[in-house]
């Protein structure tokens, strides 16, 4: 009888349904803030573009600038035309105002003196700044970097082209503060290119340092999904994709 009841109770375990892992579902981020963002520095971007293009502010630098035989101060008498082309845009979000002619000289900066009076094609070369110059779209977006090889001021880029009746005139750049970006996200994002560099986060130091998680993602469900999780390494990340325009980013979002 005791034998009995050993070999029923091994049938009916054997029988029961084995207990189901219950997957979570990755966490999908609201990104209408970034993209409220990035759409607030395309405005400004035409906004300021009309003023240059109305006050005619990259034709008169570029005279006075041969008036003046390159002397840094000529540009004082554009400084009525040139707040105004400051003001039209929101206060706090950019770092620097960048105004390039159409023969590639650099003929205006509100703070990097380093790079007033250079010539972008020559030292640039693959670089933001000269990639906007080389644009020719309404409203292009370039990722986060330095603005010159000798420069450590990190900063997003947004430009326009400055068109007149006789054409190309040249290109206005903003440069944006991604302290700004970074302050819509708590210390545990990170934002990473699609090649695997992290653009935006709290820890300055780690900016276009490789994400150490980046192999694992899971790109083709990332994509198809627009979001993806990952626990393999015993804690969670939930990554969402962030697209606009030129910009493609990886938000990720370290769990407990």
């Amino acid at each position: 009888m005791k034998r009995l009841l050993i070999i029923s109770a091994v049938v009916f375990l054997s029988c029961a349904s084995p207990e189901k892992q219950v997957s979570i579902p990755p966490v999908m981020f609201d990104l209408s803030t970034l993209e409220g963002f990035f759409k607030t520095a395309e405005s400004d971007a035409v906004k300021a573009k009309q003023v240059v293009e109305k006050d005619k502010i990259i034709f008169n630098l570029t005279h006075l600038k041969l008036m003046n035989t390159g002397g840094r101060k000529y540009y004082l008498l554009e400084r009525e035309n040139i707040t105004e082309m400051i003001n039209a845009v929101t206060e706090g979000i950019y770092l620097d105002y960048i105004l390039i002619n159409r023969s590639g000289d650099i003929i205006y900066t509100r703070i990097d003196d380093s790079i007033f009076g250079s010539n972008i094609n020559k030292g640039f070369e693959d670089t933001s700044l000269r990639r906007c110059y080389l644009s020719r779209e309404m409203v292009h977006f370039e990722d986060v970097s330095a603005m010159s090889t000798a420069s450590s001021i990190l900063g997003l880029y947004v430009s326009v082209p400055i068109i007149s009746e006789e054409g190309f005139q040249g290109t206005l750049i903003l440069q944006i503060d991604i302290d700004r970006i970074n302050r819509l996200f708590d210390e545990k994002t990170d934002i990473i290119s699609r090649e695997g560099l992290i653009r935006v986060t709290a820890d300055r130091t780690r900016i276009l340092s490789q994400y150490y998680g980046f192999k694992a993602i899971d790109i083709p469900s990332l994509d198809r999904d627009s979001s993806w999780s990952d626990d393999s390494s015993g804690s969670r990340t939930d990554y969402s994709v962030f697209k606009y325009k030129n910009i493609s980013w990886i938000i990720a979002h370290k769990g407990l």
